[in-house]
């Protein structure tokens, strides 16, 4: 089974801009990955857009390639 994937730039007038790896779950909705943040005008580093944008279309084309996927709760709060 393949997963559909996308990357979407999101913009804020308050805060950086960055973008966002979602996949379409079996569940029927999208769900994000992982966000990316960069900074406008950062030409290299980690904050440059262009590496966070490499970064989220590399992430987004593992996703969608995978075949299967398997979760494992590392850490949990426990509710008191």
């Amino acid at each position: 089974m393949k997963f559909q994937s996308k990357v979407t730039l999101v913009e804020s007038l308050t805060g950086d801009p960055y973008y966002t790896v979602s996949y379409y779950t079996a569940l029927g909705y999208w769900t994000t990955a992982k966000v990316f943040t960069f900074r406008h005008g950062e030409e290299e580093g980690i904050w440059s857009q262009e590496k966070a944008l490499a970064d989220a279309m590399d992430l987004a084309k593992r996703l969608e390639n995978t075949e299967e996927k398997t979760e494992v709760i590392i850490y949990q709060t426990e509710i008191n």
